[in-house]
């Protein structure tokens, strides 16, 4: 459906419900009722496991991202720029957290998640 800016749009929809008794599809009566609509957005999601370095033990996160992150995240080419990436929308989002250490950025990264 579409509507051109500045003139007006309307769209009336009927509901039916189909009578087997009878064989024919009969209006369903919608006075009155109040509609409840929902509309999601696709949802993908980045996942990054890592080994712990001393206890072997796999670290596992992952992201919630739309499709512009999604499609960029695919164009990206070394591990490197897909873990900067990851780590960025996972510091946005609060799953791991920006400190400082003797002056430089370090992230805190919980296996808690």
């Amino acid at each position: 459906m579409k509507s051109v800016n500045g003139n007006e749009f309307k769209k009336m929809f009927e509901f039916y419900n189909y009578n087997y008794e009878k064989g024919v599809a009969e209006v369903i009566d919608l006075t009155g009722a109040n509609a409840v609509m929902n509309v999601y957005s696709p949802e993908y999601a980045i996942n990054l496991s890592i080994p712990h370095p001393k206890t072997g033990e796999i670290w596992s996160w992952e992201v919630k991202v739309d499709i512009k992150q999604k499609n960029k995240f695919n164009r990206l080419k070394s591990i490197e720029e897909k873990i900067s990436f990851f780590a960025n929308i996972a510091i946005d989002n609060g799953i791991w957290k920006l400190a400082e250490k003797d002056g430089q950025p370090i992230v805190i990264m919980s296996s808690d998640n």
